[in-house]
């Protein structure tokens, strides 16, 4: 395995020869709400200049530059009701998870304020076939592009943000897909993000200044603002709930103790459930009746309210969250960064807090057609490559993936129960095993 990974690695080191020109014409920025599961809390820099929660769960981050990059250092976001969606799919079902833990010890859900200039050569690759305004979702745990296989250490997603082993250069772009159909959490709204930075086929502790500089990245320095061009996303985050306050833990009594349960460890150790698919009567309230779609919405909701409540409260350093009217009206119309919805006879609209592009089948609310005296939609043009069309996208999963997403198994069905698992949204401190070796290797062989 080891001569095999060394082979591909050095296959994959090669970048495209040819430097393509700098496209003139760059995306209008967008501002979007998002969300990811974390195992910590992040915690509060009041430092000059500083003032902004950061994040501490890695060890070899010790300045606040460290702290504030490791929060969106390749790594995987959602849709608000996507981290949700994770959260009930993978991280509490007592079916699949060891007694009294949460996969990856899921505790928290932290809010981003992102803001996204995508790369126009990525814009000219994709714009016909995946979702407006986003590149190819690519899964990202521990802070790398997640390997394949052994035989595909490196998705083709993570090949094109420098050009590698012939594929075209285009960017460190934003990906995103749409994924409501997961059978053990069906949430409508559920998209998912993948941000790549520097060192991106490095884990998280491997991350050396010199491969940074080798595998570029999509972060911007704090404070500036993203052209698609040095940088692709600038965030922020804004702030955090506990998962145990969320769905009421907190808040129930324990026993006759006179008081109320500290958290999930005490609440499961008194032999009490949160989630169990394989007997939906015994779960606590919040998590009923997990396979109703709006079910899933109405926690979405309850999710969305909470946050508000616990930022509003006095002395608090969180940021509610802007309304849907603020974010839409701040952002530009669709048809202005898509061609896909320049050229949709009804338009498109933005949807949810992560600001979204959805085309319209009907002249429905909130759909924005171009005007009639629109300039045309840029014919962009696209970066050098040698590698046939079929193999610019890896990731098979998803509504945009070369595999179509299965239809829903029913409730309580093995393959609802144990359906693929992902730690695309929040994983900090798994076990990778085999990945994390393949990952290693091949990055070590890149740098």
């Amino acid at each position: 395995m080891y001569k095999a990974l060394v082979s591909l690695s050095a296959v994959a080191a090669s970048v495209a020869v040819a430097a393509d020109p700098v496209p003139t014409w760059t995306m209008k920025p967008v501002q979007s709400i998002q969300a990811r599961v974390q195992a910590f809390p992040p915690s509060y820099d009041a430092g000059p200049g500083h003032n902004t929660f950061v994040a501490d769960f890695v060890k070899d981050a010790v300045t606040f530059q460290d702290k504030y990059r490791v929060s969106m250092d390749t790594v995987n976001t959602a849709s608000v009701e996507g981290a949700l969606m994770y959260l009930q799919a993978e991280g509490i079902d007592y079916a699949v998870n060891k007694p009294c833990y949460r996969k990856n010890n899921m505790s928290y859900i932290w809010f981003y304020n992102i803001t996204i200039v995508q790369p126009t050569y990525m814009l000219a690759e994709f714009q016909d076939t995946q979702m407006p305004e986003y590149g190819p979702f690519v899964a990202m745990d521990n802070g790398i592009c997640t390997p394949i296989s052994a035989a595909v250490p490196v998705p083709a997603e993570c090949k094109e943000i420098d050009g590698l082993d012939n594929f075209p250069k285009l960017g460190p772009f934003v990906g995103g897909e749409p994924r409501k159909d997961d059978p053990r959490a069906p949430y409508d709204e559920n998209i998912w993000f993948s941000y790549p930075n520097s060192c991106y086929l490095s884990p998280f502790g491997g991350k050396s200044e010199a491969c940074r500089k080798t595998q570029t990245g999509g972060l911007c320095p704090r404070g500036t603002k993203p052209d698609g061009i040095k940088c692709t996303y600038a965030f922020e985050v804004i702030g955090f709930v506990a998962i145990d306050d969320l769905v009421g833990i907190t808040s129930m009594p324990f026993g006759t103790s006179g008081r109320t349960y500290s958290g999930f460890v005490e609440f499961c150790k008194d032999n009490k459930v949160e989630f169990d698919s394989r007997n939906l009567t015994s779960m606590i309230p919040f998590w009923r009746d997990p396979f109703n779609r709006t079910a899933n919405q109405a926690r979405s909701t309850a999710l969305i309210n909470y946050y508000n409540q616990v930022a509003k409260q006095p002395n608090s350093y969180m940021q509610p969250l802007p309304t849907l009217k603020e974010l839409t009206d701040n952002n530009p119309p669709c048809y202005l960064n898509s061609k896909k919805c320049y050229d949709a006879a009804f338009g498109c609209r933005r949807v949810l807090l992560a600001q979204v592009c959805q085309v319209c089948t009907t002249d429905g609310t909130g759909c924005v057609k171009k005007p009639a005296n629109a300039e045309p939609f840029p014919d962009l043009p696209k970066a050098e490559r040698k590698v046939p069309q079929e193999l610019l996208v890896t990731n098979t999963t998803g509504a945009f993936g070369k595999n179509a997403t299965p239809s829903p198994a029913a409730p309580g069905s093995p393959s609802s129960i144990a359906g693929k698992s992902s730690a695309a949204v929040g994983s900090n401190n798994g076990r990778w095993g085999l990945v994390v070796a393949m990952a290693s290797v091949v990055a070590a062989m890149l740098v």
